[in-house]
């Protein structure tokens, strides 16, 4: 199963760098439920070890890492107001298991779409 999501993961709109912000950007609106659904719904977000594969239905499956480091998680997702997106499961890995749940906020500016991350700094 998991040679399987990995191959499903690799079907991505890649997205220019990110630049970093320290505080949310001056004059950004609070992007709407159905929007971010249009971002997340049915699409794949790769990151630097790993990546993350949110279906139609609000499930999630996502891994991170490789060899011993390697876990995964099957959970589930969901867009809320004021921007707000979020995962959450049981990532598991060779050594263990551990729920966990991570939010991002969403705020844009023209077409420029910016997300606040859990350490607060803004992309």
């Amino acid at each position: 199963m998991f040679r399987t999501f990995i191959y499903t993961c690799l079907v991505f709109v890649p997205m220019s760098a990110p630049v970093v912000a320290t505080s949310e950007p001056t004059n950004a609106n609070t992007i709407s439920i159905s929007a971010l659904h249009a971002i997340y719904k049915g699409n794949t977000w790769l990151w630097q070890s790993g990546g993350a594969y949110f279906r139609s239905n609000g499930t999630v499956v996502a891994y991170s890492g490789s060899g011993a480091n390697a876990s995964y998680l099957e959970g589930n997702w969901e867009a809320l107001a004021n921007g707000r997106f979020c995962f959450w499961g049981n990532w598991k890995a060779q050594s263990g298991s551990g729920y966990k749940m991570t939010c991002f906020r969403h705020a844009a500016k023209g077409e420029t779409i910016y997300q606040q991350v859990p350490s607060g700094q803004w992309f």
